[in-house]
């Protein structure tokens, strides 16, 4: 039993839900997320080498940018990085590759 356990530094069922993201095609055992300098943008990639794109104070919560990628980018996603002046975001998938997209 996990009753009264310690689990990450919290008593176990202390978790608060802050935010949920609906995000497709994630069912893997780990995700890796980026936030961007100002804290602004949160960037998830999934298994099928698709970011996904929110604004973090959005209301209602909703994706700035959905399943972007490129064709040939089918790995899982397994880093992500925004430059430090926000105008790029680049992703290592499991396969190997480097992608860097230009944000606008």
């Amino acid at each position: 039993s996990l009753a009264g356990a310690v689990v990450a530094g919290a008593v176990a069922g202390a978790v608060v839900v802050l935010r949920e993201f609906d995000f497709k095609d994630a069912d893997i055992w780990f995700l890796r997320f980026a936030l961007d300098p100002k804290l602004q943008i949160l960037a998830i990639g999934n298994k099928y080498g698709k970011l996904w794109l929110w604004n973090v104070d959005g209301t209602p919560l909703q994706p700035l940018a959905k399943n972007v990628g490129h064709p040939k980018c089918t790995a899982a996603v397994r880093q992500l990085a925004f430059s430090p002046d926000r105008r790029f975001l680049v992703c290592c998938c499991e396969d190997g590759s480097l992608w860097k997209w230009t944000l606008d």
